[in-house]
């Protein structure tokens, strides 16, 4: 097996691929997976498959400052959100992310498709559910159907959450525990499609979206983009920035940091934009330049959640 290697990071066994991808695209895969700190081969099984979706959930933050930046696109670019995600060591939001973790998993040969959700998390009453403005994938391996999730933010809380490792697509209701966090599908009367679930360990469950294995359109991602972009838009009066761990979540809404550990949450107030900088650099692991802080911080500032 040929091996690649990025500075003097890690080593990666890549099987042939320097015979299919682009020079480019060879070095774009190496960075991100010494970005999501992946180590080992790539090959088309559920081990492979998992610890890629791990490493990535665990290392890559979910954030919105591509929406506040004006910088939110419908248009799959997988080149610069590699480059947004490694090079310049930022987060993204949901499709673009998921569209990275699609591609490394073409390469290896893995069968998948991007699936559109409603969300549900902090939704009281079902008639307000919103469109399918959340995007994610379906993955075939070993004849087995699994949900793959690496990037879902939530303006409603802290209280949910999205599996670490990929889970079977079918609703009934198995439990599947990863690390300190609880996971299930199940059929809900009335609700779109699927729906997934979890809680911290407290059994309470938590709804955090619905969603059918149809696959995403264009025109999809494209209303979505209409959406957010919307001056009384909801993402673009607010800053978020989350990440799933072993134990729990990080997030920050503005200037509101709660830092969860199972049922345990630690709230504090960012006073200042130098502190702000220092949470998302050592908190977050994301290092935005001078003038993506200036936006942050200034949405955050002004924001009233």
């Amino acid at each position: 097996m040929p091996t690649a290697q990025t500075s003097d990071l890690h080593a990666f066994d890549l099987p042939d691929l320097e015979d299919v991808l682009s020079a480019n695209e060879f070095k774009l895969l190496n960075e991100y997976l010494v970005r999501i700190g992946y180590t080992g081969s790539l090959e088309k099984t559920y081990e492979c498959l998992a610890k890629l979706h791990e490493c990535h959930a665990l290392h890559i933050t979910y954030d919105t400052l591509e929406i506040i930046a004006g910088e939110f696109s419908s248009e799959k670019n997988i080149y610069n959100t590699i480059s947004r995600i490694t090079t310049c060591k930022l987060g993204a939001t949901c499709y673009p992310q998921n569209s990275v973790l699609q591609w490394v998993l073409s390469i290896i040969g893995f069968d998948s498709w991007m699936i559109g959700a409603r969300t549900v998390h902090g939704v009281k009453n079902m008639a307000n559910i919103s469109a399918r403005t959340h995007f994610m994938l379906c993955v075939r391996c070993e004849d087995v159907l699994y949900l793959c999730d690496v990037a879902y933010g939530s303006l409603r809380g802290p209280d949910f959450g999205i599996p670490i490792r990929p889970i079977p697509v079918v609703a009934d209701g198995k439990i599947y525990r990863q690390f300190d966090h609880y996971f299930r599908i199940i059929h809900r009367e009335g609700l779109y499609g699927r729906l997934l679930q979890w809680h911290n360990g407290s059994g309470e469950w938590n709804d955090v979206y619905s969603f059918t294995l149809e696959p995403s359109v264009l025109s999809d991602h494209k209303l979505v983009k209409l959406s957010v972009i919307k001056p009384e838009s909801a993402f673009q009066c607010n800053y978020l920035c989350t990440r799933v761990t072993r134990k729990g979540r990080l997030y920050l809404l503005n200037r509101n940091l709660s830092i969860c550990e199972g049922p345990v949450v630690t709230t504090s107030n960012i006073k200042s934009s130098s502190e702000m900088e220092h949470v998302l650099n050592h908190t977050f692991d994301i290092y935005p330049n001078e003038e993506q802080l200036r936006i942050i911080w200034s949405i955050a500032q002004k924001s009233k959640l």
